[in-house]
């Protein structure tokens, strides 16, 4: 008999706990510094886990083969702060900052492979201010959700900055069963992200999900390994609960 699609509540829904996404936002631009805001999922150790803001002047996408004007490391570790980027020369042209939920990473594409969540700075002159940047899409947060499920499958729906490459990122998906996604423990099942597209869907199969049980999502930026003993789970961009 084929996998029959369930009509359950899906992510987000108010049996379900609120989504969680990496952000990064400005408030405070002057001619030296440029002062962020951050939020991350619960139980992430920004300093830890080697979090880095990186800034470029640059349009309102992150010019991925391009190095970074400045980097920074998160230098604690709670999930949501603030830090400020010092010693700049903030000149009238229009600057892109990433947040990054890892470290450097060697890939095939770019190196700043870990960064999930930006935030554009208009030029000067351009008529558009931080808050109207921020309405227009400017600010991007990565991310994860249930385009469907049945008994035995699920598709889930990501997104990540425009330019990313999720299958040479070692992108992957990981499911829980229960309210919350996990830094430490291993998912009850994970596939890797195959796709070139920022925006695209990871498959899963052969699974079985519970009627009546919360399932909670989470994306991870980098860190796949088909050896679930090789895992990594630091560099989580997103999470989003549903219940069947």
């Amino acid at each position: 008999m084929p996998d029959e699609v369930l009509k359950g509540n899906a992510a987000g829904s108010k049996s379900a706990p609120a989504p969680q996404q990496v952000a990064v936002n400005t408030q405070n631009v002057g001619p030296n510094q440029i002062s962020v805001d951050f939020d991350t999922p619960n139980g992430n150790q920004p300093n830890s886990f080697g979090n880095y803001t990186y800034i470029w002047q640059s349009g309102n996408q992150v010019p991925w083969s391009s190095d970074a004007e400045n980097g920074q490391a998160i230098p604690n570790n709670s999930p949501s702060g603030s830090m400020s980027f010092q010693d700049l020369d903030v000149t009238t042209l229009s600057y892109i900052i990433g947040y990054a939920v890892g470290p450097i990473e060697s890939t095939p594409w770019s190196k700043y492979s870990n960064v999930v969540a930006t935030v554009y700075v208009p030029a000067i002159g351009s008529g558009a201010t931080l808050d109207e940047a921020a309405q227009n899409g400017d600010v991007f947060m990565p991310s994860v959700g249930v385009a469907t499920y049945g008994a035995t499958s699920l598709v889930a729906n990501i997104a990540l900055p425009p330019g990313f490459n999720p299958g040479q990122s070692n992108t992957y998906v990981g499911i829980w069963e229960g309210g919350s996604a996990s830094y430490s423990q291993t998912p009850k099942w994970y596939q890797p992200a195959t796709s070139s597209n920022a925006s695209s869907q990871v498959s899963f199969n052969n699974i079985k999900l519970l009627r009546s049980t919360t399932y909670t999502l989470a994306l991870f930026a980098s860190g796949y390994a088909s050896d679930i003993t090789k895992l990594k789970q630091t560099a989580m961009a997103a999470t989003s609960s549903f219940k069947v």
